[in-house]
């Protein structure tokens, strides 16, 4: 989700436990990527394209500053070692495989409030891996260009042509993994988590349908529409969004427009987990017009974290867990 939208959806969220971020980031298999000089690969300078944009890289980076999912990336490919530091989750709060790579290097803050240009640039980062633009803040692609630091944004914050789809993560993966030098572990991290999708049974019709709500307030709903990256996440799990008619990417139903949509499966991705998702399951159940949704009359109201909705490697795991819901859906 575009910037602005994750600043909403954060403040509704609350701190993603670590238990809760326990499935695989790295494919679980084991092969997390290589680290260290070893790792390279890439001749310096080198060129990579990102939002329609060049940009040359001039030596291999090493003291990195990346934001949330962008952060997360870097552990994944096991670059650790090339962060200054990141903005994003605490290491407790991560998955295990994640969490190792993070407890190596130092978390800056949190990206709400956005951080600021003087933040960012502190340390006098070599590349900045950013997840959106703090307008207010200074921290901004023309200031960063002014000042000469190379920055590579996520797709789906990109100001011009954002690309809210998973492709368009996976790309930013290899784009990140050339820029650090590290254009094999890029290839063969996508390549895994590909495997991981190709996994999930073939979706048929008609589709299970499914309303992902971002709210840790059971009584108000923030729901993802077709222009949001969860739109892509649950096409690929073999589910149909109940608000896909809705050309933005988040909206502000109430629940009583939701059960005329019904959906068979109700996620909540607040980030509360079971606490959030047993909260909101009451709260429907109370109201007899709204627990005639089928998702609540058969208790298919699930917990995914937050941070498995929005682009990074646990993206991968929400596809995987919604797909898993689908499944028992549909028997």
């Amino acid at each position: 989700m575009k910037r602005t939208s994750v600043h909403v959806m954060a403040a509704l969220a609350v701190t993603v436990s670590a238990a809760a971020c326990a499935a695989p980031s790295v494919p679980p298999d084991g092969s997390a990527a290589a680290t260290g000089p070893a790792a390279a690969g890439t001749a310096f300078p080198t060129t990579v394209t990102n939002c329609g944009r060049t940009v040359t890289i001039p030596s291999r980076p090493s003291k990195v500053v990346a934001f949330d999912g962008a952060a997360e990336t870097v552990f994944a490919l096991g670059a650790a070692e090339q962060l200054s530091g990141y903005f994003g989750a605490d290491p407790k709060a991560l998955p295990a495989d994640l969490a190792a790579q993070a407890g190596t290097t130092t978390r800056i803050g949190s990206t709400f409030p956005a951080p600021t240009l003087e933040a960012v640039t502190k340390d006098k980062p070599d590349l900045i891996l950013m997840y959106g633009e703090n307008e207010k803040g200074g921290l901004t692609g023309e200031r960063l260009d002014q000042l000469g630091i190379p920055h590579l944004q996520l797709s789906e914050a990109c100001r011009d042509k954002p690309d809210a789809t998973v492709e368009g993560y996976l790309g930013d993966v290899q784009t990140i993994a050339d820029a650090l030098g590290r254009g094999e572990d890029g290839r063969r991290l996508v390549a895994q988590w590909r495997q991981r999708l190709a996994e999930l049974p073939a979706p048929s019709d008609p589709r299970p349908s499914v309303m992902v709500s971002g709210n840790v307030d059971p009584k108000s709903p923030f729901a993802s529409g077709r222009g949001s990256f969860v739109q892509d996440q649950l096409t690929k799990a073999g589910a149909r969004n109940v608000y896909e008619d809705v050309a933005k990417g988040y909206l502000s139903p109430s629940w009583e427009d939701v059960a005329t949509r019904n959906p068979d499966i109700i996620v909540d991705g607040s980030g509360g987990m079971e606490k959030s998702r047993d909260a909101l399951l009451a709260h429907l159940r109370a109201n007899p017009a709204l627990a005639q949704m089928t998702a609540v009359e058969k208790s298919r109201v699930i917990a995914v974290p937050f941070s498995q909705n929005v682009p990074g490697p646990q993206a991968i795991d929400g596809i995987v867990a919604i797909g898993k819901a689908v499944a028992e859906a549909r028997g």
